[in-house]
């Protein structure tokens, strides 16, 4: 294994992003998708210096503009009037996923309890980056696609704070409920309250500042602040990132000028093109490092038992409809095979201490589950999309505020 990331592979990895681009357009298949397939290409036949992904480097440099950008462009009226659906979907598959995978792997893979809800946890966040580009290519009712991408922003947030517990908890920190609960509440509502508070500073500044360049130098500073701020102060970092990028898109956003708006959307959806090229193709070529032989029946159990955890989807739409909220059976088998994993669950395997109880077995876990979700389900998601979705919601446009 190599050292960490060379600032020098930017401009291969660059290159080689635009090349699978256009590859990936030509092909017709999700971006992502093709992104993993060309880094494991990169680490099997050594075209590059091995790039370690680094656990600093994918929560302070690439998880910010991702969990940003989500959340700055949600639609604040929609996600109040979907708030319903959201929140059962966001409490109940994160909670319920990692209860499945954590009981699943202690029992088939022999791996302690504790420590098995420390890969439960981690698992449990969402990423449908490739699914949300299908959609957006494909067409897909505006609702669904703000389910599924709000889902996987809150339920990062819980995912994280969950693993911070469960480490803390398999390390035998805080060994009583007591504990466990005053360190869930420190880590969540100080996430929510540093994260708020710097989105209405923000918010604050763009009321009186008309300056597109000032601006989006503003929104740079608030999203790798509030992420960092916060886990200085040992609360959560994702917590505060979505927060901050809500408040800032609902009211910094609407005291912009229209030029400004859109110079900060443009400049957000390239933060996030460029992030997810550079992640996805790491990944892969990350995959191609580790020691298979050994370890790809625990990383196959793993990737099975997520996506049997994620079958709570059906049951939660169930009691969301009990109350109101209408998510249509057709949308459901979507919402199940549309949870897929992907970095910030890598970021959170990759931070665990070099001497964490079975680490090199989590590490290949999670990456095995990483490449299982994106690689099937990503490949997967246009035919079920086309089979599920009516000519009219597959002609729906997805728009962004």
């Amino acid at each position: 294994m190599s050292g960490p990331f060379d600032p020098n592979l930017f401009l291969p990895l660059f290159l080689i992003a635009v090349f699978v681009a256009l590859i990936a357009r030509k092909l017709q298949i999700p971006y992502a998708v093709a992104l993993v397939g060309a880094g494991l290409v990169v680490g099997f036949s050594h075209l590059l210096p091995r790039a370690r992904l680094d656990a600093h480097v994918l929560l302070t440099l690439f998880l910010p503009p991702l969990l940003f950008k989500t959340a700055l462009l949600l639609n604040y009226q929609d996600l109040k009037k979907n708030a319903l659906p959201i929140v059962i979907y966001t409490l109940g598959a994160c909670l319920f996923s990692a209860l499945v995978v954590t009981i699943g792997v202690a029992w088939a893979l022999a791996i302690p309890l504790k420590v098995a809800f420390v890969f439960g946890a981690l698992i449990s966040a969402t990423d449908p980056i490739a699914v949300i580009a299908l959609f957006q290519k494909l067409g897909a009712p505006a609702r669904l696609t703000l389910l599924i991408e709000s889902e996987s922003l809150f339920n990062d947030g819980i995912a994280a704070v969950l693993f911070t517990l469960a480490t803390q908890t398999a390390l035998g920190r805080h060994p009583t409920p007591v504990g466990i609960g005053q360190h869930f509440a420190i880590l969540l509502l100080g996430g929510v309250g540093i994260g708020g508070l710097i989105g209405l500073l923000a918010s604050l500044f763009h009321r009186h500042v008309d300056d597109h360049l000032l601006e989006l130098m503003l929104t740079t500073v608030t999203a790798f602040g509030s992420y960092l701020v916060a886990d200085r102060l040992h609360a959560s970092g994702v917590v505060s990132v979505v927060t901050t990028g809500l408040i800032v898109g609902h009211i910094g956003c609407e005291a912009m000028s229209a030029t400004t708006k859109e110079a900060v959307y443009a400049f957000w959806e390239y933060a996030e093109f460029v992030v997810n090229s550079l992640v996805f193709l790491l990944i892969g070529a990350e995959l191609a490092s580790l020691p298979w032989f050994s370890l790809w029946k625990a990383a196959l159990v793993a990737a099975a038992l997520v996506i049997v955890g994620r079958l709570s989807v059906y049951p939660l739409s169930f009691l969301a409809n009990r109350l109101n909220a209408s998510v249509p059976l057709r949308w459901q088998p979507i919402l199940w095979w549309g949870g897929l994993r992907g970095a910030l669950s890598m970021a959170l395997v990759l931070s665990l201490a070099p001497r964490f109880p079975f680490r090199p077995q989590l590490i290949a876990m999670t990456f095995g589950t990483v490449a299982v979700s994106i690689l099937l389900q990503g490949l997967t998601m246009a035919p079920l999309l086309h089979r599920l979705l009516s000519k009219e919601e597959q002609l729906a446009t997805y728009s962004s505020p």
